[in-house]
């Protein structure tokens, strides 16, 4: 799909990246596609992307869920994050090998309290995407 654009944008963002710890060496922000490494501090960031249509010819369809993890450190980073994150990725447009355009539109956020541990801090961005294929023609 289209991970790495979405990898790129995000910390491509130095006010978001500079709320985030670093992962890896060399140290690299702390985004990660699907799941966070085992042993990977707080606070980062995990996205997940989903096809949900494949019925257009040209266009692909595909849900992105974004998550802001943190744990006891401070809310309000969370909220900067969260505002950065969003300011940043609604309607914007990604490149990649496969598509033409990736178009990105919020369609829901929010953060998502942990009754059984308030020191959890996460928050949730849902987007959708559109995406036109390159070559799609030539699938025919």
């Amino acid at each position: 799909m289209f991970e790495s654009s979405l990898k790129t944008a995000l910390a491509g963002d130095s006010t978001l990246t500079g709320l985030l710890s670093t992962y890896g060496s060399p140290a690299r922000p702390s985004i990660f596609s699907d799941q966070a490494p085992e042993k990977a501090k707080t606070p980062y960031i995990v996205f997940t992307i989903s096809k949900y249509n494949t019925d257009a010819i040209a266009v692909d369809r595909f849900n992105v869920y974004i998550d802001f993890w943190d744990y006891g450190y401070s809310r309000a980073d969370a909220r900067a994050a969260a505002f950065e994150m969003e300011a940043l990725l609604d309607q914007q447009n990604l490149t990649h090998a496969r598509f033409n355009t990736i178009r990105l539109y919020r369609f829901s956020a929010g953060f998502i309290e942990n009754v059984d541990d308030p020191r959890d801090i996460h928050y949730n961005l849902q987007l959708t995407a559109r995406a036109d294929r390159k070559g799609w023609m030539e699938t025919l």
